[in-house]
């Protein structure tokens, strides 16, 4: 069934939550400790503590109210004075950090534009979930925000909440009703008049967003790509976040409870990244300009052409190495045959020139079944796909794109009596002529006059370059004898 309604997870589905949460807590933590001399050590306790009390490890008046500070710099005011590049350097990190996964705004937009409705489902607190969809250009994208009531503002502070988002509506789940609840996302679904036959839920958590989505009766796409970073169980940087986690002991049971009840969550399906829940809502014809789709065919066909730059460039070093390798055998080949080399076979007197030339020839064929039947095939297909894309996309520039074609064309040639020959004809006519020069070297060697060993040593014994202090009569025993 096509969907019309996208529910979907805010923190490491949309953007990378933990990737932010860190570089810009870590900042502020460290200005903290330089500014104030205060350890970490004893500031950690503290920070969890007030993360515990307001249900969050993202909350806005954090330094205020750690008592280390208070006790060294005597109240708020003078906290804020102090830490002032504290705060800058969370607000810098937090700048650079923020941003969304691949393809999310894109999807997004397209959709919209095709009236399907967007929800967002998060457990974050509403303040911290309004800015980063302010700031990531998500208001209005997003019909209808469902999140946890924001923590308690301060007597002296401002309710920033309002304001943030003004196309986006906030509405808010039930006090300590967390994933995974098949009712809660039933009711949401309710309450936008939709029925869970045509909504998909997208979330990067199997066993609180996959599972619950499943419990639901909702299709259910799991973000693959959201938990990359979890993966690295060695990364230490989630120390930290454990250290000053808002979660309590009953949160750490309940983590426990869910993850060790035994059940097997498998995804229904899997994206790699954001916009593969496309084809659920649209057709591929659906959701594409004109230009949208022109540029992906072009995309295809650049891709298709680099396919085509890789094998032909495969085939030369192939060549290369096949004529580097035929020359070394040369030089061998060589010295063999001016040193007079032979080797006796069955009382066959071969010479060594002869089989190392022959040798060559079988390495050189070798290279020739490698390029001609392996790579080659694969180059033409590429030539031939980058074709038929031409043909598809000329229609729409008049002609523009026709390398594939203008290679095709240009590739006959007449060689004395071969007539129109092409690549492949090419490439055969070059191995095969210097096989055939190998073959007939090869019977001139073993055709050749070779002496017997005997006859080779006695030779490069009365060689100039030889002269022995003592040779032995044939009726000599030893040397003593002698």
């Amino acid at each position: 069934m096509k969907k019309t309604v996208l529910i979907t997870d805010l923190d490491n589905t949309l953007f990378d939550w933990f990737d932010v949460w860190y570089n810009s807590f870590n900042a502020m933590l460290e200005g903290v400790v330089n500014i104030s001399g205060i350890s970490r050590e004893t500031l950690i306790p503290e920070i969890k503590a007030i993360h515990q009390k307001h249900g969050t490890a993202e909350y806005a008046f954090l330094l205020e109210e750690i008592p280390s500070l208070n006790k060294k710099y005597g109240g708020r005011d003078a906290i804020r004075k102090e830490m002032n590049e504290a705060i800058e350097s969370f607000r810098s990190e937090r700048e650079k950090h923020l941003c969304l996964y691949p393809t999310v705004k894109e999807t997004l937009i397209m959709l919209k534009r095709h009236n399907v409705r967007v929800v967002g489902y998060t457990e974050s607190k509403e303040y911290y979930s309004n800015y980063r969809l302010q700031q990531l250009g998500l208001d209005g994208l997003i019909d209808v925000l469902y999140s946890p009531p924001d923590h308690k503002i301060p007597d002296y502070r401002d309710n920033k909440t309002s304001g943030l988002l003004c196309h986006t509506i906030n509405k808010h789940t039930p006090e300590n009703e967390l994933k995974p609840n098949p009712a809660l996302l039933l009711h949401i679904i309710n309450e936008i008049g939709a029925s869970p036959e045509e909504c998909l839920y997208i979330g990067d958590s199997k066993m609180k967003d996959i599972a619950m989505a499943q419990d639901a009766g909702v299709t259910d796409v799991f973000a693959e790509y959201g938990i990359s970073h979890f993966n690295d169980k060695k990364d230490i940087r989630y120390d930290l976040l454990r250290n000053v986690t808002h979660w309590t002991d009953e949160d750490v049971e309940r983590e426990r409870k869910i993850n060790s009840n035994g059940r097997l969550v498998v995804p229904s399906f899997v994206a790699k990244q954001f916009s593969d829940i496309i084809p659920f809502f649209l057709s591929p014809s659906e959701g594409l300009t004109k230009e949208e789709r022109l540029k992906i065919k072009v995309d295809i066909w650049k891709t298709v052409v680099n396919t085509q730059q890789h094998f032909n460039d495969l085939e030369m070093r192939i060549r290369n190495y096949a004529i580097l390798i035929l020359s070394a055998f040369i030089g061998a080949i060589g010295v063999s045959f001016k040193s007079g080399f032979v080797i006796n076979f069955f009382d066959i007197h071969i010479a060594a020139s002869a089989i190392l030339n022959l040798a060559a020839a079988v390495i050189w064929m070798l290279f020739y079944f490698m390029d001609v039947y392996w790579y080659h095939p694969l180059l033409k297909g590429s030539v031939e796909q980058g074709m038929r894309l031409e043909r598809n996309i000329n229609y729409e520039l008049n002609g523009l794109i026709g390398l594939a074609q203008t290679i095709t064309d240009k590739s006959p040639r007449s060689i004395w009596f071969w007539r129109n020959l092409r690549s492949t004809g090419k490439a055969k006519l070059f191995y095969k002529s210097i096989f055939f020069l190998l073959v007939i070297s090869s019977v001139l060697l073993f055709l050749a006059d070779v002496p017997s060993p005997k006859e080779s040593f006695q030779s490069l014994k009365h060689s100039k370059y030889i002269q022995p202090n003592l040779i032995l009569d044939e009726n000599v025993d030893s040397i003593s004898e002698a």
